[in-house]
């Protein structure tokens, strides 16, 4: 478990039901459960020492709300800290697997100019095959303030449709996403 890995960690998590399931799970350790949104963080800047993301980023609705993801996780980010994130590559089956629910994956080839205009200071981005099968693409992406430092960030990989063809479900105004286990 991820958390096991670390000293402290902040979990910052949209569902106030999957919070509350967290916080409980987690109640008396290193862990912090925020009921937020990642989009727009109520965190002060250079407050972390890292971020990941783990198979969550095709759940953020549209590109637009991805990059306003970007920037929050390079504001909120010590200068040089590493943004760490992990996403399926596109495939048919997971898309279908997505049927009602938000799927919106992330282009490797668009993603490091993302990167770089959400506030890093260093970016590298491509994709790779394994397996017979489509991989997550690979970015190295640096938090603003010391360049030449730089985390790897793997996104998934889109197909080619517009953001009108995207899957959003919204409540109140607001996106909302679910959680796969």
């Amino acid at each position: 478990m991820f958390a096991e890995q670390v000293p402290k960690l902040t979990s910052v998590e949209i569902d106030a039901q999957l919070a509350a399931l967290l916080a409980e799970r987690f109640e008396g350790s290193h862990v912090t459960v925020v009921v937020g949104d990642a989009t727009d963080l109520a965190m002060a800047d250079a407050r972390f020492s890292a971020a990941v993301c783990f198979s969550m980023l095709h759940h953020v609705p549209s590109a637009e709300l991805q990059d306003k993801l970007f920037a929050e996780a390079a504001r909120v980010l010590r200068p040089g800290a590493p943004f760490i994130a992990v996403d399926a590559a596109w495939s048919a089956a997971t898309e279908a697997a997505h049927e009602g629910d938000t799927y919106q994956p992330i282009d490797p080839a668009t993603l490091e100019p993302r990167l770089v205009a959400a506030g890093s200071t260093t970016s590298r981005c491509g994709s790779r095959a394994g397996a017979g099968r489509p991989s997550p693409g690979v970015a190295d992406a640096g938090a603003p303030g010391r360049s030449g430092q730089a985390a790897r960030a793997l996104s998934s990989r889109r197909n080619a449709r517009t953001s009108a063809g995207s899957r959003v479900r919204r409540i109140g105004g607001s996106a909302r996403t679910r959680s796969h286990r």
